[in-house]
C-alpha cells in the first residue's frame, strides 16, 4: 500500500490527563486553523509545516490484505469516528449502529458474520465515505 505525503502539521490533544499527538493535513495557517477548530478537539499546534504522512485508504488492499489489517483498520477507523462525530461529519449509527462502519468491521474480526467479497466491498466503501469526512487526516 502506498502511502502518502502531504502539507501538514503536527498536533497534540488531551483526553483527560492523557496527552495524545496527531496532524492536520493542510497548506497555509488559516487553512490549519480552520480545521482544527471544526475537529473539536482543542488541539494545540506542535511543529511548523511539514510533510505528514495521511491514512492510507485502506480500500486499494486486496480483500485477504484488507482482513489481515483488520486491527489497524479498526484502530485507524476508531480515530478517525471520533475526528468525524466531534465534527458533526458523520452519525452515531453510521459508525456504531447494526450496519455502522465500526459495527461491521468488528463484526468481521469476530468472524460473527461470513466473511463474503460483496460485504469486503460494502466496508471498504463505508471506510472511504469516513476518510473523506474526516477532517484533516487526507
Amino acid at each position: 500500500m502506498k502511502l502518502e505525503i502531504k502539507k501538514g502539521v503536527l498536533t497534540s490533544y488531551k483526553v483527560g490527563k492523557n496527552l495524545f499527538s496527531s496532524y492536520v493535513v493542510g497548506n497555509n495557517d488559516s487553512e490549519i486553523y480552520e480545521k482544527i477548530v471544526s475537529r473539536g478537539l482543542d488541539e494545540k499546534i506542535e511543529s511548523s509545516l511539514i510533510e505528514v504522512e495521511t491514512i492510507p485508504d485502506y480500500s486499494t488492499l486486496s480483500d485477504l490484505e484488507f482482513i489481515m489489517d483488520l486491527p489497524q483498520i479498526i484502530h485507524t477507523t476508531c480515530f478517525m469516528s471520533l475526528i468525524a462525530l466531534k465534527a458533526n461529519k458523520i452519525s452515531i449509527d453510521e459508525v456504531l449502529g447494526d450496519e455502522g462502519i465500526l459495527h461491521e468491521l468488528i463484526h468481521i474480526n469476530s468472524k460473527s458474520i461470513p466473511i463474503s467479497k460483496p460485504k469486503i466491498r460494502e466496508i471498504k466503501r463505508g471506510f472511504n465515505m469516513l476518510r473523506n469526512v474526516t477532517t484533516g487526516v487526507c
